[in-house]
């Protein structure tokens, strides 16, 4: 499955996802239909796992939560943060398994509001305490979401 066509075609997506099937095909020497057959083969079988926007590391705004749960919640805020905020882009939960941080990006601080505002209707119970932070300044992400040119 993964022959030197398709690898050139993921290098290809992972610098302009928004290629055209047509470019694809001229820059690999096959049609446009064969480039397409290619991609939604990689797409079926999960190679290509999705597409997602990369906003300019200066439009985002990231907040820091950092939260101690009472034990009894703590995996269900884990569960929570992983999987129903979109916005999390890192959950990480502390050896004494009652603290979690978590950092949300967002291209907007009004976004940011929203989204504390539903954490704290939907999960105000299992906090002991939560504390929120907005980031200035970013010296180094090594698990960055967005590409800088």
């Amino acid at each position: 499955m993964m022959d030197d066509k398709n690898k050139r075609i993921i290098e290809l997506l992972e610098q302009d996802g928004r290629m055209t099937y047509q470019e694809i095909g001229n820059r690999l020497g096959i049609s446009r239909v064969a480039a397409k057959k290619r991609v939604e083969k990689l797409e079926k079988s999960g190679v290509i796992a999705g597409y997602r926007v990369l906003v300019r590391e200066d439009d985002i705004v990231i907040l820091l939560m950092d939260l101690a749960i009472y034990p009894e919640h703590y995996q269900a805020a884990m569960d929570y943060f992983s999987n129903r905020i979109p916005e999390a882009v890192q959950v990480l939960g502390y050896g004494d398994a009652n603290r979690i941080q978590v950092q949300l990006r967002s291209s907007s601080v009004e976004r940011l509001r929203q989204i504390a505002a539903q954490i704290q209707t939907d999960c105000k119970p299992w906090f002991q305490s939560c504390n929120c932070r907005a980031v200035k300044e970013v010296g180094k992400d090594w698990f960055s979401f967005s590409s800088q040119p």
